[in-house]
């Protein structure tokens, strides 16, 4: 997913499902997880297991290459043991 924040736009805390990794391909973005800020600035990747609370905040336009995983089904973990 292609995202544009804009600058002084925030992205509220949430987490996701699966395991996310962050693009920074322009702009300048504050991303908060697990405790940490990371300044993503353009060529800078990032990567987040399940579950992770995260929010991003928008320093100056931006735009992000967001990945998301699915979760793996209750199904394929039983079989993955």
């Amino acid at each position: 997913m292609l995202l544009h924040l804009r600058e002084g736009e925030e992205i509220p805390e949430h987490q996701n499902r699966g395991a996310i990794t962050v693009h920074c391909l322009q702009g300048h973005v504050i991303f908060l997880a697990a405790g940490e800020e990371v300044e993503l600035t353009p060529g800078l990747l990032i990567s987040l297991p399940p579950e992770v609370p995260h929010k991003l905040s928008g320093s100056e336009d931006s735009l992000l290459l967001v990945t998301m995983t699915d979760p793996p089904r209750a199904d394929e973990s039983r079989n993955a043991a």
